[in-house]
């Protein structure tokens, strides 16, 4: 799970591998987390409790590293933007 964005009311909506969202209470995420990071889901279920995260630091800077170098290939406008 990826996190997509944090919304009002305390909630955060992560992205499947498959691209589905799912909404969780933003305190089922740990403070420190970002938009963009990769998640490990610690626990849950009806003896565990509510599913809790962690953020899998490793995941998420290989994720961000793959991502620029994708961005890198890309082709600029003379403005810079990208095409």
């Amino acid at each position: 799970l990826t996190i997509d964005r944090f919304e009002d009311h305390g909630l955060a909506v992560l992205e499947t591998d498959t691209g589905a969202s799912v909404v969780v209470p933003r305190t089922h995420i740990p403070p420190e987390a970002r938009e963009g990071d990769v998640l490990l889901e610690l626990n849950g279920g009806p003896v565990d409790g509510p599913v809790r995260y962690a953020v899998d630091f490793e995941a998420t800077a290989r994720r961000k590293q793959e991502a620029g170098a994708f961005r890198a290939l890309l082709p600029e406008a003379p403005e810079g933007d990208l095409e």
